[in-house]
């Protein structure tokens, strides 16, 4: 199989010639990269005529497609009405990962909603087209060892709504500030000043 992805493949001559060349030499499954930024540009509005041709194509030429659902790089597989938190480290300061910019926080439910909206709609979409053998579902968060040290071959994330997440947790497993305070024995007057553990610090 294959795997094309950006811009310089979303031309439909361009596609067809290049599938072509790989109908030549045997190849008969490609990687179909789904640029969530192209399929909605604005929330809610998609537009799937591109995809529609290039995938009618693939058809007809006897390819069998795997559609990966990609947004894992802001730059440009993200749409720019995407407003989420990003990764943080203990420090609270967001570093780029290589040249693609920071990764979102997985636990912002807005990014989980408008992430999840965009999964959903592509699944319902060509889940019965006779092109389309699966569908893959890449990571939106890297390895910590980009971003965050001494945190190696973790995923941590200090952001807003990881703090916020790690309250509700709390609060739904302890229900008061006296049994919290109770179990960690010491005295705690708010959920909202609760911090996420951080077990190690930097020498």
């Amino acid at each position: 199989g294959m795997t094309a992805m950006g811009p310089k493949f979303r031309d439909d001559a361009r596609y067809e010639s290049r599938l072509k060349a790989l109908r030549e030499i045997g190849i008969r499954g490609i990687e179909y990269a789904v640029e969530w930024a192209d399929v909605e540009p604005l929330p809610g509005c998609f537009t799937f005529a591109e995809m529609d041709r290039q995938l009618e194509l693939a058809t007809q030429m006897g390819f069998t497609v795997i559609l990966r659902l990609r947004s894992e790089f802001p730059r440009y597989t993200i749409p720019g009405w995407v407003d989420a938190d990003y990764l943080c480290q203990q420090d609270g300061t967001v570093s780029g990962l290589l040249a693609s910019g920071p990764s979102y926080s997985p636990c912002d439910e807005d990014w989980i909603a408008a992430y999840t909206n965009f999964q959903q709609t592509v699944a319902r979409r060509y889940a019965s087209n006779k092109a389309v053998v699966a569908f893959k579902v890449p990571q939106n968060i890297r390895e910590s060892f980009w971003i965050d040290r001494p945190f190696r071959y973790q995923f941590t994330d200090y952001s807003n709504s990881a703090a916020a997440g790690f309250q509700k947790y709390l609060q739904e497993r302890y229900g008061t500030l006296e049994k919290m305070s109770s179990a960690y024995k010491e005295q705690i007057t708010d959920w909202s000043r609760i911090q996420p553990p951080q077990p190690y610090t930097d020498a």
